[in-house]
């Protein structure tokens, strides 16, 4: 249950990333500020979860997204969340996961 927890939070925190990144693209301040705010909701929820499953640390990212590959240092540790270009591409990781639409 918990791995189901941190795979999808780091769907949401890809997919808030590309809401970020097409929103300011397109010159929408309001909804790039809120993508970001909510992401960073999503990020302590992948916190929580991965302190729950005994992470040490919780928090093992100096920062988030697919533009530098991890360097395994201490802080700077496990995968990145991808970056959806789209809420398409987010769904379609969701439904990999096996989640099925109702």
């Amino acid at each position: 249950m918990l791995a189901m927890g941190a795979a999808l939070e780091s769907i949401f925190i890809g997919a808030y990333l590309g809401a970020v990144k097409e929103a300011a693209s397109s010159g929408n301040a309001f909804v790039a500020e809120a993508a970001a705010q909510i992401c960073g909701i999503e990020c302590e929820h992948r916190v929580l979860i991965n302190d729950i499953m005994g992470i040490d640390p919780p928090n093992d990212r100096f920062y988030e997204g697919d533009l530098v590959a991890a360097s395994d240092a201490v802080g700077d540790t496990g995968n990145r969340s991808v970056v959806y270009a789209t809420a398409a591409d987010a769904v379609a990781a969701l439904l990999a996961l096996g989640i099925k639409a109702s």
